[in-house]
This record gives C-alpha cells, sequence and structure tokens, in this order.
C-alpha cells in the first residue's frame, strides 16, 4: 500500500487550482451554494462529476469544463453515499469522536470511487470502509488537514472558500488516487 501523503495533496490541490482557477472558482461558487437546502440534492453529484473532470485533467490531460459538473447518470448513487455516509459520521460523532474522526473520510472516498465508475451508492460507501480500515490514522489525518484548508477560506468572510473548497476537493481525489491507485491496478490486471 502506498503511504499517504497529506502535503502532496495539499500541494496537487494547489496546482490545479493555479491552472484552472476559472473552472475552480466557479465550480467551488457552485458547490458552496449547493449546500442551501432547496440544492441540496445536487451537492453529491457536483462533487461526483467535480471528481471526474480532475481525474480526466489528471489521467488525459483534458481541460475541466463546467458543463461536465452536470452529468446526472449517478445522482442517485451520490445522494446515497451522502445520505448514508452523513448518518456513519454522525452515529460515530454521538457514539464517541474517534469513531466519528475514523469515518470523516469515507464519504469523500466513496463519491470519488463513485467518479472513477458508476456503481450503486452501497457498494462504493463499502469497498470505501475497506479502504479506511487499511489506514485510517493517515486518512483522518489527510482528510482534517484539507477540511481545515478548507476551513480556512470560510474564516476570510466566505470568500476564500472559492478557491479553498476545489484544493479540498481536489486534495481529497488525490489522497484517494493515493490508496486506490494499487487496487485499481489489481483490478485491471
Amino acid at each position: 500500500m502506498n503511504k499517504i501523503s497529506a502535503s502532496d495533496a495539499v500541494q496537487f490541490g494547489i496546482d490545479f487550482v493555479k491552472r484552472h482557477t476559472g473552472f475552480s472558482v466557479v465550480s467551488g461558487l457552485l458547490l458552496a451554494v449547493s449546500c442551501f437546502p432547496l440544492f441540496l440534492p445536487l451537492h453529491p453529484l457536483l462533487i461526483v462529476n467535480f471528481f471526474r473532470c480532475v481525474r480526466e485533467e489528471s489521467m488525459n490531460g483534458q481541460a475541466p469544463s463546467l458543463g461536465k459538473l452536470f452529468r446526472f447518470d449517478v445522482i442517485v448513487p451520490a445522494i446515497v453515499v451522502a445520505f448514508w455516509g452523513t448518518f456513519l459520521i454522525i452515529f460515530g460523532l454521538c457514539m464517541c469522536v474517534v469513531p466519528g474522526l475514523v469515518l470523516l473520510p469515507v464519504p469523500f472516498l466513496a463519491l470519488v470511487t463513485l467518479s472513477f465508475d458508476s456503481q450503486s451508492g452501497l457498494r462504493a460507501l463499502t469497498s470505501a470502509i475497506r479502504v479506511v480500515e487499511r489506514d485510517p490514522i493517515g486518512l483522518v489525518l489527510a482528510c482534517v488537514l484539507l477540511i481545515i484548508v478548507a476551513l480556512c477560506g470560510i474564516a476570510l468572510l466566505g470568500v476564500g472558500m472559492a478557491i479553498t473548497i476545489p484544493i479540498m476537493l481536489v486534495g481529497m481525489y488525490r489522497v484517494a488516487e493515493q490508496v486506490l491507485k494499487p487496487q485499481e491496478q489489481a483490478i485491471v490486471a
């Protein structure tokens, strides 16, 4: 298994945002607006499609486009992952803070898994839980660091979140790529 590098993930996110500033800012604003209750069902879909854009750029060199954020082929699995992933984290936090923290990377990893290939939301969650079992400390530390990066943008009167939310998401993609790469290669072989 590869070692998780949180600093590499943050740097990868910063580099992506520098290369695609317009896309990152607009998608960061869309992700922020999708947190409002009226648009909440779109939030996990936008995250999955954002991860798809990052993957296409990192693997094929395709520039991300805003139109690709609105592909609706995984809306049901994305909503399932968001609902049950949030439930798992809240349940873990209610039981004790530590289980909630350990489960923190699960929804992100499941959404990245959905961006790799369309599957059921529950299958993506169970595969994400298996990945977290392999290196819970590294994943939690990377996830917490990336969330702190996103919170720094929110602390700057909310203006900076248009930049820091994409950095966090691209960083989470990189973390997931670091832990899923050997598994993905085993599936292909």
